[in-house]
């Protein structure tokens, strides 16, 4: 057998003269569905913009978003209420529409949407890449100049710490999973969380480096050479 450096075996059987390659599957999981719900062609009112210019965020950024408005039953308030929907897009699709009641705060989404990050489609490769904790938070980010963020659908992990993901937590994933390929061409990625215990995300940067894949154990990777150089902190 000789492996080559892109992963695939070669192999050759000196008994029966048997020879080929094999390239081994890359580490795969189970992606989310791909619906299509339809968008309400609502178009944000003076309300809507209103309320999001209290949040800092400009007419501007909510059409570039394609923000729209929209009524929808909301369980934590026990009623219908006005509220604004955030769309999601995979590769010009939309995927799914996450939903943020107003002036009272909660929300909820489209069944059978997919589990991505928002602003997936805005993002630029090779660049390097700003995860935060809400679409808010990514539309603030491009109001001060930040271009290529993500926000995170939601959903905390129990504990992924162990360096690896519970199989009945794979599924609260699936958005890391889905843009693992924009993901790995990002020179760098900046994890901007809340300081809520726990976030979406992870709890500790551990967690966030072992969910998205850059450190495959809670030890240092030993093919990373600048994990040879940093000095853990005290007390972890």
């Amino acid at each position: 057998l000789t492996k080559k450096s892109d992963g695939a075996v070669l192999y050759y059987c000196h008994h029966c003269d048997a020879s080929g390659s094999v390239q081994p599957p890359r580490k795969e999981y189970q992606l989310s569905a791909v619906p299509q719900p339809k968008i309400l062609e609502n178009a944000l009112q003076t309300q809507h913009y209103e309320y999001l210019a209290s949040r800092g965020i400009s007419q501007e950024t909510a059409d570039k978003y394609k923000l729209f408005a929209g009524r929808k039953w909301f369980a934590r308030l026990n009623k219908e209420a006005d509220c604004i929907g955030f769309p999601y897009f995979r590769d010009g699709s939309l995927v799914g529409v996450k939903y943020r009641s107003f002036p009272d705060k909660d929300f909820t989404q489209e069944s059978g949407g997919a589990h991505d990050f928002f602003g997936l489609d805005n993002i630029i490769p090779d660049r390097p890449i700003v995860i935060v904790e809400g679409e808010i938070d990514a539309l603030t980010l491009h109001e001060a100049g930040i271009d290529n963020v993500l926000s995170v659908p939601g959903g905390a992990p129990v504990k992924v710490a162990d360096g690896k993901v519970a199989a009945s937590e794979d599924k609260k994933f699936a958005f890391v999973w889905n843009a693992r390929d924009v993901l790995e061409k990002a020179p760098y990625v900046i994890l901007a969380t809340d300081q809520d215990t726990p976030g979406p995300m992870a709890r500790t940067v551990e967690d966030a480096a072992i969910m998205l894949g850059a450190m495959e154990t809670a030890q240092p990777d030993p093919n990373d050479p600048a994990t040879k150089v940093c000095t853990p902190p005290a007390n972890t």
